[in-house]
C-alpha cells in the first residue's frame, strides 16, 4: 500500500463520487449479512454436540463474511471514477478469507454468557482488525490507470472507527440482552445486526475517504480484470448464493434440531416409562405378597387399586374387584356370598358406606357369617379417596381369648377393644 506524504503532489488527483442509492444498498447488505450470521451464531449455544457447534460456526462465519465482502465491493461499485476501473478476479475472491474470519471472530466475541470488559475490548479489536484486513485485500484487487495513495491519518481512523463500533456492538449485545424480554429476541438481533452493519460500512467509507488516486502521465494499456458491472453481477450472485445457503442451512438445522429434540424427548419418555414399569412391577409384587387385603378408592367410592388378597378374603372374582367398581357393588357381592347375616346385611352396607363417606381414619372389627373375624382400617388420602386394609385376625382373637381364660386378671391391663360392626 502507498501512503501520502508531504513529498507527493495531490493537486492532480482524481476525484471520485458516489452513487448514493448503491451506497444505501451496500449498507443494507452489511446489515442483512450480520442479521443472518447472528441468527445462526445464536444457534451455537443451543447445539449439543461439538460437530453441530462447528457447523453453525462455519455457516455463521460464511454469512457474516458474505455481508462484509459484499458490502465492500458493492460500495466500490458505488464509487465512480472518471477513468477506467477493473478488479483482479483472484484477489477479489481471496479477499473473502478475511471477510469470513470476521464472522469467526464475531462468534468468539459474542457467544459468551457474561459481559467482560477485556473480552469486549479484545473482541472489538479483533473484529475491527479483520474488517480492515478485508478492506485492504479488497483494495489490492482494484486496478486503475494511476497510483492509489492512502492518507495515513484517515486510514488509521478507519480502523479506529471499526474497532470502536465493534466494541459498541458487543457491549450493546450484553446491555440489551439483560433488558429485553426473550419474546423480543428478533428485534434485539436486528439492533445488533444494524450496529455490526454500521461497523463494516463505517470502516469502509472512512477508509475510502483516505483514498487519493494520482493518474499516470500517459494512458497505459487497456486494463484487464473484472469491469465494475461484471463485479456487481459477481458480488450479487455470490451474496445471493451465500444467503441462500445460510437460509437453507438454517431451515435444515431447525428441522434437525426439532428432530433431535423429539428423539431426545422420546428417549426420555421411554426411560420414564421403563422406570414406571419397574415401579409398577415392584408395586404389584408388594400388593401380591401382602398378608392383608388392600383396596384404594377414589372420592367417588370407586376402586383404583385392589390386591388379590382382598378378593380371596371375601371370595370375590377379579372382575368383581376390577378398577372402577363401586364400593356398593363390592359390598353387595360380599352379601351375595353369604358372608353377612341376611337380616342385617343391608344395615352393614349402609354402615360401611356411611363410614366411607365420612372419610375419617378409623379401625373396625367385622365378624363374618363363616366365623372369621376381620380387622378393617381406613386411611383417607389427600385427593378425597381412601385406602382400606383388611386383615384376618381370627386366630389372633382366639389366641387372646384362650390367654384371657387362662389369666383372668390380664384384662385389667389390656387396651380397650376395637369397635365392632355387627354381622
Amino acid at each position: 500500500m502507498n501512503f501520502t506524504s508531504s513529498n507527493i503532489d495531490l493537486s492532480n488527483g482524481i476525484v471520485g463520487t458516489y452513487d448514493w442509492y448503491i451506497v444505501v444498498l451496500s449498507i443494507f447488505i452489511a446489515i442483512l449479512g450480520s442479521f443472518s450470521a447472528l441468527e445462526l451464531i445464536d444457534r451455537i449455544r443451543r447445539s449439543g454436540s461439538r460437530l453441530n457447534r462447528a457447523f453453525w460456526l462455519a455457516t455463521g462465519a460464511v454469512a457474516m463474511g458474505s455481508g462484509v465482502w459484499g458490502m465492500h465491493f458493492i460500495g466500490m461499485v458505488a464509487y465512480r471514477l472518471p477513468v477506467p476501473v477493473s478488479y483482479d478476479l483472484t484477489l477479489t475472491l481471496v479477499s473473502t478469507i478475511p471477510a469470513i474470519l470476521v464472522g469467526a471472530v464475531s462468534y468468539y466475541a459474542v457467544n459468551c454468557a457474561r459481559a467482560k470488559t477485556l473480552r469486549i475490548i479484545l473482541g472489538g479489536i479483533a473484529m475491527g482488525g479483520s474488517i480492515g484486513a478485508m478492506h485492504v485485500a479488497g483494495m489490492m484487487a482494484l486496478r486503475v490507470d494511476g497510483v492509489v495513495y492512502h492518507d495515513p491519518i484517515l486510514f488509521a481512523a478507519s480502523f479506529a472507527v471499526a474497532m470502536s463500533l465493534a466494541m459498541l456492538a458487543l457491549q450493546a449485545k450484553f446491555f440489551l440482552a439483560a433488558r429485553v424480554a426473550r419474546r423480543h429476541a428478533h428485534w434485539l438481533r436486528l439492533v445488533r445486526a444494524c450496529l455490526l452493519g454500521f461497523t463494516v460500512s463505517g470502516m469502509h467509507y472512512t477508509a475510502m475517504a483516505a483514498v487519493h488516486i494520482i493518474p499516470f502521465a500517459s494512458t497505459s494499456a487497456e486494463l484487464t480484470g473484472l469491469q465494475p458491472d461484471y463485479l456487481a453481477v459477481l458480488v450479487g450472485s455470490v451474496i445471493l448464493g451465500f444467503i441462500g445457503v445460510t437460509n437453507i442451512a438454517s431451515t435444515v438445522g431447525h428441522r434437525l434440531e426439532a428432530a433431535l429434540a423429539l428423539e431426545k424427548e422420546v428417549e426420555v419418555r421411554r426411560a420414564a416409562e421403563k422406570v414406571l414399569a419397574e415401579q409398577n412391577q415392584r408395586f404389584e409384587a408388594v400388593l401380591t405378597n401382602m398378608s392383608q387385603g388392600m383396596c384404594m378408592f377414589d372420592k367417588h367410592l370407586r376402586i383404583v387399586v385392589c390386591n388379590q388378597r382382598y378378593a380371596s378374603l371375601y371370595g370375590l372374582s377379579p372382575s368383581q374387584v376390577s378398577v372402577g367398581t363401586e364400593l356398593r357393588q363390592i359390598l353387595e357381592f360380599r352379601v351375595a356370598n353369604g358372608l353377612h347375616a341376611g337380616d342385617k346385611s343391608q344395615d352393614y352396607v349402609r354402615e360401611i358406606l356411611s363410614w366411607a363417606a365420612r372419610r375419617e381414619y378409623g379401625k373396625k372389627v367385622l365378624h363374618l357369617n363363616d366365623g372369621r373375624i376381620m380387622e378393617i382400617t381406613q386411611q383417607p388420602t389427600p385427593d378425597g379417596g381412601w385406602i382400606s386394609t383388611h386383615e384376618d385376625i381370627t386366630d389372633l382373637v382366639r389366641t387372646e381369648g384362650q390367654f384371657a381364660q387362662a389369666n383372668p386378671l390380664h384384662h385389667l391391663n389390656s387396651p380397650p377393644k376395637l369397635s365392632s360392626v355387627p354381622t
